[in-house]
């Protein structure tokens, strides 16, 4: 019986859609063509005026005074893993994501094999306003495709978890920044409607090292709970000139006790690509 199921499985995949990578590829690319020839300058230390002052001393930390600022960033992931659920087990993906500036934007592919033979693959983006998980199973089954305000402001608070990864991002506008203390600040994000606010923490030597926030949408059989979310990143490597964490997690704390879902090592950096 298991010959069949795997025989039959076989068969519709062969014969199914194609994946999602094509999507990601053609979106990614659209992003792209937006900011084609922008021109950015380098980030000087008169950036750095009225940023909190732990905000600025990352900045310093990690050799970005001096250098090209960023119109967009592509992260590949050496190694990530995902939890679908509290009981459940680890998933290993592979991934790879873009990250854009002026117009905030965040894309991203990953593909796996549920249970080592099962297909998957899922495109997660925040792009023109709003947010949109896509996940097929075989290539064809549709299982999820969400969107909607939740997953809206879920998405954008994601980018502003992860603007330390591209730090133009921490530069511009669209981002308010307000001072706590000497190793905390806190940030409102404003798109299309949407304010989401969280908090950084960073060490006494200047580097970034977690994200909170309660902005961000946990969704489970259709129920949405604004659970505190929290990221945690670590392992600081030079990745081309440019001082920056490589690991991170990221955790649930839900009714029943504190979900980390996912986690991951990054392999390369590459800012301002342009194709």
């Amino acid at each position: 019986m298991k010959t069949i199921i795997l025989l039959t499985i076989s068969m519709v995949y062969l014969t199914g859609c194609s994946s999602l990578r094509p999507l990601f590829e053609e979106e990614v690319k659209k992003e792209i063509a937006k900011n084609a020839g922008i021109q950015t300058g380098v980030i000087m230390e008169e950036d750095l005026a009225g940023l909190p002052a732990p905000v600025q001393r990352y900045l310093r930390r990690c050799n970005y005074i001096g250098q090209p600022k960023m119109w967009n960033g592509r992260i590949e992931w050496k190694e990530a893993n995902i939890k679908r659920s509290q009981d459940g087990g680890w998933t290993p993906l592979e991934c790879v994501q873009y990250n854009f500036v002026p117009e905030p934007a965040r894309i991203v592919y990953l593909n796996a094999a549920m249970w080592g033979i099962i297909p998957f693959d899922g495109r997660d983006k925040y792009q023109d306003g709003a947010g949109n998980m896509l996940i097929r199973v075989m290539n064809m089954i549709e299982v999820e495709n969400a969107s909607g305000k939740e997953m809206d402001q879920s998405s954008l608070v994601t980018v502003l978890a992860e603007a330390p990864m591209i730090p133009s991002i921490m530069l511009q506008p669209y981002i308010q920044w307000t001072s706590v203390d000497s190793l905390t600040a806190d940030a409102t994000l404003s798109r299309n409607g949407i304010s989401v606010t969280g908090r950084f923490f960073f060490n006494e030597k200047g580097e970034y090292i977690r994200f909170e926030t309660k902005d961000r949408f946990h969704s489970s059989g259709g129920v949405h709970n604004n659970y505190p979310w929290r990221v945690e990143v670590s392992d600081y490597k030079d990745f081309g000139g440019f001082f920056q964490p490589a690991v991170i997690t990221a955790t649930w704390i839900t009714d029943k006790g504190e979900y980390q879902y996912w986690k991951g090592e990054i392999g390369a950096m590459t800012y301002n690509v342009i194709k």
